[in-house]
C-alpha cells in the first residue's frame, strides 16, 4: 500500500516499522530487529526528503535505534557513523 500510495500510506508504514523493531528489541533479538530498523529508517529518509521539517526528528530517532541495535550487535563501528548521523539531524532542526 505504501509504495501504490506512498503519500497516504508511508507514515503508516514507518510508525509500523518503528513499533516492530521496538517489539523485537524488547525480547533482545537483535538479528531479527536488524532488517526492519534498516527500513525504518529507509522510510524516514524518504519521508524526510518530501518534508524534512516534519520527518527530521524521526528519522534522528530511527537512526538512533538502528545504532544501538548495531552496537548489540558488536558493530560499534557502523553504530558510531549512524550516531553522528543522528547527531548531526538532531542538531539542524
Amino acid at each position: 500500500m505504501a509504495a501504490a500510495n506512498p503519500g497516504r500510506h508511508r507514515p503508516g508504514l514507518a510508525a509500523s516499522l518503528a513499533n516492530l523493531c521496538i517489539w523485537y528489541a524488547g525480547l533482545d533479538a537483535s538479528a531479527e530487529a536488524l532488517p526492519v530498523a534498516k527500513e525504518w529508517v529507509t522510510t524516514y529518509r524518504e519521508l524526510a526528503a518530501a518534508d524534512p521539517e516534519r520527518y527530521r526528528a524521526g528519522l534522528a530517532y530511527a537512526l538512533t535505534n538502528l545504532a544501538a541495535i548495531l552496537s548489540k550487535l558488536d558493530r560499534s563501528t557502523d553504530a558510531e557513523q549512524i550516531r553522528r548521523d543522528a547527531a548531526g539531524l538532531e542538531g539542524s532542526s
